[in-house]
């Protein structure tokens, strides 16, 4: 398997095999370096969501990496699970509804 190599959706979307995970890395130098990095070395697939709360520096690295690599937005893709933080936060409101009312 290459990095270059996509898997078709099925909303005909062409989405990279392979991709970057920023999960359990801090917002700082490290993470923005890291992404610019794999973008400039032909990744072109960031997998984040916001609950892992480091979209600051993931979103500075892609900028950084996009410029350096000279390539269009177009020809990347971010994988950006909001639904995550959306269910965590449910889940939370149902665990605290469990606590307080039992």
């Amino acid at each position: 398997m290459l990095i270059q190599d996509k898997v078709i959706l099925n909303n005909r979307i062409k989405m990279p095999w392979l991709g970057l995970g920023v999960f359990r890395v801090e917002n700082g130098p490290e993470l923005v370096n890291a992404v610019k990095h794999a973008i400039k070395n032909g990744y072109r697939s960031i997998d984040g969501a916001a609950i892992y709360g480091n979209e600051e520096s993931m979103g500075e690295g892609i900028r950084q990496g996009i410029k350096e690599a000279g390539i269009k937005r177009e020809n990347w893709c971010r994988l950006f699970r909001f639904i995550s933080y959306a269910l965590a936060c449910s889940r939370l409101e149902n665990i605290a509804k469990i606590i307080i009312f039992n």
